[in-house]
């Protein structure tokens, strides 16, 4: 750990949507983020960590073994040239990397990156990412969540990321897949998912199928939150099973419940629920689960795309804007009822 995870913030009043509110800080990262706005305190954070890791592996390497470090610093990132060069000149050979870094620090890296290949490759060593997030790519929702990047800049990324990695693989690890969305939050509509589900078919970095269940989590304290219970959309209680998405990282930290502005979401991401546990749960024999394994049969013959489905669901939707629960949405999607 050489400093803040993250060093993105940005002046609340420059967001429409947070702009008057009253929050703790007049600054804010990601509206769902707790990541303080502590400054790194090292004055060169690139030569400590390379010295930390340097003697972690006089003491623990073993032959053969690659070893691994987590690095946690924003400004580390935008030290990695000195990082790395200051690892080889220590002598450390076999080991690898991991960063999260934001999309934008990403792009902002990209000729650093292209420098340090040959001298990892020449001393064993990797970079490996994981952690990185879209969040979402409608433009509203984005806003909402601050995320501060665009679908533009995702797409350039993900190119550079996918060219990278076929060219240099066992130096710079970035798996197909590993790029995070929040698809759903209290606000959505069904143009937003429109214009996300475009843009993940788009992006190969993403697992379209992981991701069509995706939701915001409320916590206390955060942004997203404050703007959540001035839209009236706090709830009593959740009403579904327990989820986490990454966030709940404490046995005490409790997820604030909320609701859909806008019901014929809420069946689209119970839809979405539920062809994610098609593709990634446990083996089920329930009623429901037997619709769904229908429904994917069924529009997958029709389209290669892993979210033919779900695709089909958000145009039903579309098409009848009184639907508003999930049931209602499969009946018309087996075709047995019609609803204008």
């Amino acid at each position: 750990v050489v400093g803040a995870r993250c060093a993105y913030r940005t002046l609340v009043g420059s967001n429409p949507f947070y702009r008057g509110m009253t929050t703790q800080s007049a600054t804010m990262g990601c509206s769902f983020c707790a990541t303080p706005a502590d400054g790194d305190l090292l004055r060169d954070g690139a030569a400590f960590a390379a010295r930390q890791v340097a003697a972690a592996c006089r003491q623990l390497a073993r032959p053969g073994v690659e070893m691994r470090f987590e690095m946690i610093g924003a400004r580390l990132w935008r030290q990695l040239d000195e990082f790395l060069a200051e690892l080889a000149r220590s002598g450390v050979r076999g080991a690898e990397f991991s960063f999260m870094p934001r999309i934008d620090e990403i792009l902002a890296a990209r000729a650093a990156i292209v420098r340090c290949l040959p001298l990892l490759a020449e001393n064993k060593l990797a970079l490996r990412f994981y952690g990185t997030g879209v969040e979402n790519f409608s433009p509203d929702e984005n806003m909402r969540l601050n995320k501060g990047v665009t679908a533009a800049s995702v797409h350039e990324a993900a190119a550079f990321i996918a060219e990278t990695s076929a060219r240099w693989p066992g130096q710079f690890r970035f798996p197909a897949g590993s790029l995070s969305m929040i698809l759903f939050t209290p606000w959505t509509t069904l143009e937003d998912v429109r214009i996300n589900v475009e843009n993940i078919e788009r992006c190969p970095l993403i697992l379209a199928r992981g991701v069509i269940g995706s939701r915001l989590q409320l916590f206390q304290g955060r942004e997203i939150t404050l703007l959540a219970e001035k839209d009236g959309l706090i709830a009593k209680s959740s009403g579904g099973d327990f989820y986490n998405s990454g966030c709940i990282v404490a046995a005490d930290q409790s997820e604030i419940p909320w609701r859909f502005a806008h019901p014929q979401v809420a069946a689209l991401c119970e839809l979405g629920r539920e062809l994610y546990l098609h593709y990634f749960g446990e083996s089920r024999d329930d009623p429901r689960a037997k619709e769904i394994a229908e429904l994917v049969a069924r529009e997958s013959a029709l389209s290669p795309s892993p979210l033919a489905p779900f695709r089909r669901g958000l145009e039903t939707l579309a098409e009848n804007p009184k639907i508003k629960t999930l049931p209602e949405l499969l009946g018309v999607m087996r075709g047995r009822k019609k609803r204008s």
